[in-house]
């Protein structure tokens, strides 16, 4: 939002002092609002001077206030870009009893924001009012809770009365000495497959010799062999005509 310089001022007369800041005479306004006007009328521009009643007051006690609340507002003091070359709120307030009542019953009877004021703020009370019903019906509720939390933490630490707690360091410590376990485990069990599979590749590789020399009728079944053992406690197996297996469960 762009916005010129601004310049507040208190008036107990808005039709006399609204005709003062007409362009045709700008002696009886603000020195330095009237030589700015003056200023842009020489370089050929056409100033228009714009007033406004901000806020009305009813009570002398409130006018200083509400002089230096519009002026920090309006940020129009001469320091901050503006046209107020005096603090606001300085001079005392002289306005008769008969205009602040007129200007009461104005505010009070004759506009419609005051009305809308009321109404918007008696809502909010309301609002507010409603809030704080809930709210203490929410205190018993609130005591239950706060009941049931301390008896849950007298209950566990009963329960680990006499028990020692072990640390998240220990508890890490333990489940790093159980992963070392399970990871020799495993490596046991890869060393015992490999060991199985070399014992079946030999197997594979004896296997046809095997079937030959039991098609041959040089080596017995395993089968025969163990029902022949059992019954003699010993067994002979003809290999060759020079070369027997002899097995005997004594010495030889």
């Amino acid at each position: 939002m762009v916005q010129s310089p601004l310049y507040i001022g208190c008036s107990t007369d808005l039709k006399d002092c609204t005709a003062n800041y007409e362009l045709s005479n700008v002696t009886r306004i603000s020195k330095l609002l009237g030589l700015t006007v003056t200023a842009m009328e020489y370089c050929r521009y056409d100033p228009v001077l714009a007033v406004k009643p901000v806020l009305r007051v009813w009570d002398n006690n409130h006018l200083p206030v509400a002089e230096r609340m519009i002026s920090a507002f309006a940020s129009s003091l001469v320091a901050l870009d503006g046209f107020n070359a005096t603090e606001a709120g300085g001079k005392p307030s002289n306005v008769g009893a008969s205009m602040l009542s007129a200007i009461k019953q104005s505010v009070f009877y004759y506009e419609r924001f005051h009305a809308n004021n009321v109404r918007e703020a008696k809502k909010a009370f309301q609002d507010r009012i409603d809030y704080l019903e809930k709210v203490s019906k929410l205190d018993p509720d609130q005591r239950r809770l706060i009941d049931r939390a301390v008896a849950l933490e007298e209950e566990f630490e009963s329960s680990i009365r006499g028990h020692r707690v072990r640390t998240a360091s220990e508890r890490i410590a333990e489940v790093a000495e159980l992963q070392r376990r399970l990871n020799a485990n495993e490596a046991r069990v890869d060393a015992f497959k490999k060991k199985v599979d070399l014992a079946e590749g030999h197997l594979r590789n004896v296997r046809p010799i095997i079937d030959f020399l039991i098609k041959k009728g040089l080596l017995s079944d395993a089968a025969d062999d163990l029902q022949s053992a059992s019954a003699n406690d010993s067994m002979i197996i003809q290999c060759t005509d020079h070369t027997i297996i002899c097995r005997t469960d004594s010495p030889s």
